[in-house]
């Protein structure tokens, strides 16, 4: 797998190996900047780029049980077995998405579970062994039938809006179709439903965050001053909360990403990314959407923490623990 890699630092996706990374900007198609596919420590959960070369080579490793083109047997069967085999409970959320169940759907696709990097399912009673990737403007999709020695995988650049089809949902129905084809079963989508998967079975615009439409003003229950502070998760750093007296607002910082804090009814604040990030907030022209708000985490006399949580909830909260005893930390301008 000589065009696989995983270093995806600033300026590596401009040049002839990589599709661009298109996204919607106020609701235009634009090129986006690379500085994002950038993850450092959460590598492992997107940072990888391949081509469709090594996905055919990586699917028949897996598939031949850890043994290479060349019958070298690099890793013991039982340990493929292994990988596969869930260990780890999803989410009803998440079961909810993946799943497909009579009589709701015209064929089943039944959830097993998460074992060690893939997910598995039962698709029209065959063991599917998958996992999907996807990383702002990138998203790919791998199928192993183990017992049918077949391998399937695709791969999309492209935005998505709040109210455009999902690319996840482009590449699912590709592969159902083309899955049911090499299984030798008829194929339960058409050229119509093919284009508007995953209706009219489920409405996914239900699960998408709305864009928020109401620019009413609200008052947080606390002075913004209170708010402000150093935040800190081992994984991914500090999340650095400053009042600006002159905009009276919240700027937050973390890593590469910049943003506002805007004060939402429920108390929360929604996370208005700026800089290279602004497409998640605007890729619509008028209205903002927010894929995270913040939750702050009130102590006896003041803040101890923040949660950051996606809008849907597809993963736990990323909790932020406040950091004392640093006087060099400014959090006013």
């Amino acid at each position: 797998m000589t065009s696989t890699d995983t270093g995806m630092e600033d300026g590596d996706v401009t040049g002839d190996r990589y599709a661009r990374p298109y996204v919607y900007l106020r609701g235009e198609l634009t090129e986006g900047d690379p500085a994002p596919l950038d993850i450092g420590n959460v590598g492992p959960a997107g940072a990888m780029a391949s081509n469709i070369q090594d996905m055919v080579k990586f699917m028949r490793f897996m598939l031949n049980k850890g043994k290479l083109e060349n019958g070298t047997q690099l890793i013991k069967e039982a340990t493929i077995q292994q990988l596969w085999q869930p260990v780890i409970p999803l989410p009803s959320f998440m079961v909810f998405m993946m799943e497909k169940l009579y009589p709701q759907w015209p064929v089943s696709d039944v959830s097993v579970g998460y074992g060690m990097g893939w997910f598995k399912n039962v698709y029209r009673g065959r063991q599917n062994i998958w996992h999907a990737g996807g990383l702002h403007s990138y998203n790919s999709l791998l199928w192993l039938f183990p017992d049918s020695d077949i391998g399937l995988h695709i791969s999309i650049n492209g935005p998505t809006t709040s109210n455009s089809k999902s690319p996840m949902s482009m590449l699912l129905s590709a592969l159902y179709y083309v899955a049911d084809i090499v299984l030798g079963e008829t194929p339960w989508l058409d050229k119509q439903t093919g284009c508007t998967f995953p209706k009219p079975w489920l409405d996914m615009a239900m699960f998408v965050p709305p864009p928020d439409t109401d620019d009413t003003s609200v008052t947080p229950e606390y002075p913004l001053s209170d708010y402000a502070g150093s935040y800190f998760n081992p994984l991914v750093g500090e999340f650095l909360v400053t009042l600006d007296k002159s905009k009276d607002q919240l700027q937050i910082k973390l890593n590469k990403l910049d943003g506002v804090l805007v004060p939402k009814r429920d108390g929360s604040f929604g996370l208005a990314c700026k800089g290279v990030y602004e497409f998640l907030t605007w890729p619509e022209k008028d209205n903002p959407m927010y894929m995270y708000k913040a939750v702050f985490i009130r102590g006896a006399d003041s803040f101890d923490g923040v949660d950051l949580v996606m809008t849907l909830p597809l993963d736990p909260p990323l909790r932020f623990q406040v950091q004392h005893g640093d006087d060099n930390i400014k959090t006013e301008l």
